[in-house]
């Protein structure tokens, strides 16, 4: 098995719904999530100075390491989840 790391991008307030589809997610992949773990908002610093990360549709809310055969098989996991923009799917070495 290789690991993979999905980075999630978007944030909204959680509803009911919202939650319940994350906690069946939890439930049905639970033997595949390696680790996990989420962000508020961050500061961005470069040459150029700081700039605040804000919590948005466009901001990475939170990771998944998981275990899978393949790409493939990480990329069907990633399709399932409730995530709020996109999802970015790395294999890691």
């Amino acid at each position: 098995m290789t690991e993979f790391m999905m980075l999630m991008y978007g944030y909204e307030t959680p509803t009911p719904s919202l939650i319940s589809q994350w906690n069946a997610w939890f439930a049905e992949n639970k033997d595949s999530i390696v680790g996990q773990g989420g962000f508020s908002e961050g500061i961005e610093i470069s040459s150029d100075g700081e700039v605040p990360l804000p919590l948005s549709l466009d901001a990475i809310t939170g990771y998944f390491v998981l275990k899978a055969n393949s790409m493939d098989d990480a990329m069907s996991i990633a399709r399932t989840n409730p995530y709020i923009s996109s999802i970015q799917v790395y294999e890691l070495f």
